[in-house]
């Protein structure tokens, strides 16, 4: 069964990649994009809307999100998916009208807002909408429907950030601009979901189940706190960088923050979306030991995809800066070293927080993310008044550092992490090989967008080789990448091209 599941994820991971690059893809180009258009203050105002959104939509839907994956399994094998569904969006008609009908016209009509009033009204419109979209996308990867996810995902980003900037612009929207994209992409893209999940069909009002609902609650109760208190973590230092040295270093360090964590979830998003609900099915149908083994080798695949965006990224700071923005941005390479080791642990942090979804034991989350929290805020205070962005650059490490170990010592108790040690030392040796060879080709001088992408793809092939020469790939491992690429509609129709082609031949 190992196999199967690999195999599995490995299906959803086909698409889930296609999703994960482009909508990279799409992030990365909108960074030189937007840091042309806006100015540092600019882009600092459109960071903490941006970033408001982002960070305290997930307080209304994460509960009912990870809920919907741990308890879909469950009401699938009962064949009671219609009180499932009618009990997941019996409450959301309710927080439409709240948002769009109430909040929204006493934003724009009552409150003192200036110059900001319809930037922060798009802000609420797309705040319900958005909620609603992450919501229904959990319930396309509770029903493995990679495809429609990956689809809708990438249109919303397109819409966000492509046609966004076309209309701050051309259209002479400025910072609103990316938010009237966001805005139409989401009406557009939240009744595209309902059809994909015939949701209308299964959504019957007088089959909502308390029970259910109780089990929500339950479950997901702890984590509106978790994810406020992971928002905090996350978010705060922004906001006390624009208090303590205004919007100019809040777009300094918003960029290079964006930057590493696009490139960093990359790499590791693909698998978290395809794994998550796989895992839980493996728990639910074979019990603790075979799902120990399947999280062991997710987390070799996490440290082999997120070690050369950590080396790589470090040693190519200057050129990734030059290239993706402007000369006004280049004094932020002095914090990529804290952001890619403070992001890196905040990202492997996700394996050992597994333990307490699936044992259901949420609330447990609360105790490290409140203690890294914490310390946020006070090396924050501390260290921003003396060093600006920078000393927010270097709580964000130790907080995250702080939050890892915490949250692994803790999750060990609920579930053994087998992690795999030998592979890990390794899979650095081959980054450390990568990132001295990547080092020697930019003393050849080479620069600007070729030089970059000569300097990424000699990254890449040196650092495979260095793991197939240290023996950390196996030929049936790169057997199953090719397998599970070919997955992918477009190489698949080259492979069937030449397969035709051999055949006449």
């Amino acid at each position: 069964m190992q196999k199967s599941a690999i195999i599995e994820i490995g299906k959803d991971s086909a698409w889930y990649v296609s999703a994960a690059v482009a909508t990279a893809l799409v992030g990365f180009l909108a960074i030189p994009i937007l840091t042309r258009i806006f100015s540092p203050g600019e882009y600092g105002v459109f960071s903490l809307v941006n970033t408001a959104i982002i960070l305290v939509s997930p307080i209304f839907h994460s509960y009912m999100s990870s809920a919907i994956i741990r308890f879909y399994p469950e009401y699938e094998i009962k064949g009671q998916l219609d009180v499932f569904y009618s009990t997941v969006f019996h409450y959301f008609p309710h927080f439409l009208v709240l948002f769009l009908g109430i909040v929204l016209p006493v934003t724009a009509l009552f409150i003192p807002l200036g110059n900001y009033r319809l930037l922060i009204s798009i802000a609420i419109a797309i705040f319900p909408l958005f909620v609603l979209f992450d919501v229904l996308k959990s319930l396309l990867r509770a029903r493995q429907m990679s495809w429609q996810f990956s689809l809708l995902t990438v249109f919303v980003q397109f819409g966000r950030y492509i046609v966004g900037a076309a209309l701050a612009e051309w259209g002479h929207q400025g910072v609103k601009g990316p938010f009237w994209g966001w805005l139409g992409a989401l009406l557009i893209a939240v009744p595209l979901e309902f059809i994909m999940l015939s949701a209308c069909k299964k959504i019957h009002w007088k089959t909502n189940s308390t029970k259910l609902q109780k089990e929500f609650f339950r479950f997901g109760f702890y984590l509106v706190f978790g994810t406020f208190l992971s928002e905090i973590l996350i978010a705060a230092d922004r906001y006390m960088v624009q208090i303590f040295k205004g919007s100019y270093q809040v777009g300094l360090y918003s960029v290079t923050y964006t930057l590493v964590q696009s490139l960093e979830m990359i790499m590791i998003s693909f698998i978290m979306l395809a794994a998550f609900p796989v895992i839980m099915k493996v728990y639910e149908t074979e019990g603790e030991v075979p799902t120990i083994t399947l999280i062991s080798k997710i987390t070799r695949y996490f440290i082999v995809l997120l070690v050369p965006i950590v080396f790589g990224l470090y040693v190519m700071r200057e050129p990734v800066m030059r290239v993706v923005t402007t000369s006004k941005y280049l004094p932020a390479t002095s914090i990529f070293l804290p952001l890619l080791g403070g992001i890196l642990l905040m990202n492997l942090a996700w394996i050992p927080s597994l333990a307490f979804y699936i044992r259901k034991r949420t609330k447990i989350i609360l105790l490290p993310l409140g203690v890294a929290a914490g310390a946020n805020i006070v090396l924050n205070l501390l260290m921003i008044p003396w060093i600006g962005y920078r000393g927010a650059a270097w709580a964000t490490l130790i907080s995250y550092l702080l939050y890892f170990i915490i949250i692994t010592a803790v999750s060990t108790r609920y579930l053994h992490w087998d992690f795999p040690w030998f592979s890990s030392i390794r899979i650095v040796a081959a980054g450390g090989i990568m990132a001295a060879g990547v080092w020697a080709i930019m003393q050849t001088g080479i620069s600007g967008l070729g030089g970059l992408i000569v300097l990424a793809a000699s990254g890449a092939a040196i650092y495979f080789l260095a793991l197939i020469v240290l023996g950390e790939h196996t030929k049936a491992e790169r057997e199953f990448v090719v397998e599970m690429l070919s997955r992918l509609p477009a190489l698949r129709r080259i492979i069937q091209r030449r397969s035709r082609k051999k055949e006449e031949d």
